[in-house]
């Protein structure tokens, strides 16, 4: 599920992470971005995750159709930036 965009336009070095499994059941995690991020691959049975910036000012969601969802304009102008050609 991660991919190369998320590792450009998450700039904090430690991150909230909430996974929700199978079972719609929600973990909650507190980690560096870099190691998170190596997990996200290999949960199989992640439904869907959530990336939160410490300070609450971003948030991107990835969902269970694999659309990402972001919030908060600190990542979107990344985002932007990183879409631009």
């Amino acid at each position: 599920m991660e991919t190369h965009f998320e590792r450009e336009i998450i700039q904090d070095e430690s991150i909230w992470f909430i996974a929700e499994d199978r079972y719609d059941k929600l973990w909650l995690y507190e980690g560096k971005t870099v190691a998170i991020l190596q997990v996200i691959p290999e949960l199989c049975h992640l439904n869907e995750y959530y990336l939160i910036s410490k300070k609450v000012q971003w948030l991107l969601c990835e969902d269970h159709h694999d659309m990402l969802h972001l919030s908060g304009q600190p990542i979107i102008d990344r985002w932007m930036r990183y879409e631009s050609p």
